[in-house]
């Protein structure tokens, strides 16, 4: 109630005082809630809403923007370092590919604090893939399954496309899993099978 009485009216009353405050300020709020659901659900008040609800920026899952991974990898990597007094400076290769590859079911907080790890256990200056938790590390095919067979001769776009398409058979459709099997981003993963499209048909066919 004392938070929409300062969005509605501008003022509000110290705790244990009687002087009306005037104040002009700018709120800026965020949530990781759906407050329409909330709100019906009636754990949200819904005048609260419409007076924050004035500008709503959406900000898309972490999932859906891995470009935005390293830089705020690299963010937390400075500050934890500094925190724990480990010269940690940043991550290998493979260790950047696992972490775009990820869905981030806990978003920025679930990256922050899988950073923060990283940086406790690694043993030396550069984070490696065996310091991310289980979770991170794309899962390795059992061996009755770790061999895709490849007739030869067979041109490079064809062993591609034949790679991408046994391995979402593995994963029984599940391309984001596929794409962290094949170590390459679900955007390039979309984008092969939009150019291996018909090819796909045909191994299905054979």
């Amino acid at each position: 109630v004392s938070l929409l009485r300062v969005l509605q009216d501008g003022e509000f009353t110290r705790v244990g005082g009687n002087e009306v405050v005037k104040t002009d300020v700018r709120v800026i709020a965020a949530t990781n809630k759906e407050l329409e659901q909330e709100i019906e659900a009636g754990r949200f008040r819904r005048d609260l809403f419409y007076r924050l609800n004035v500008y709503p920026i959406v900000l898309p899952p972490l999932r859906e923007r891995s470009e935005d991974i390293e830089q705020l990898a690299a963010f937390f990597i400075e500050r934890y370092q500094e925190k724990s007094g480990k010269r940690v400076t940043g991550m290998s290769d493979r260790a950047l590919r696992m972490l775009k590859n990820y869905t981030w079911p806990g978003n920025v907080r679930e990256l922050e604090n899988c950073i923060e790890r990283a940086v406790i256990v690694a043993a030396g200056r550069q984070i490696t893939e065996h310091d991310w938790p289980e979770a991170i590390r794309p899962p390795t095919l059992p061996d009755d399954t770790a061999h895709i067979e490849i007739p030869f001769p067979m041109k490079l776009e064809d062993i591609e496309r034949h790679v991408i398409h046994h391995t979402l058979l593995y994963t029984k459709g599940d391309k984001a899993k596929a794409a962290r099997l094949l170590q390459i981003g679900r955007k390039t993963l979309y984008r092969k099978l939009d150019q291996y499209k018909d090819g796909f048909d045909s191994e299905e066919e054979n």
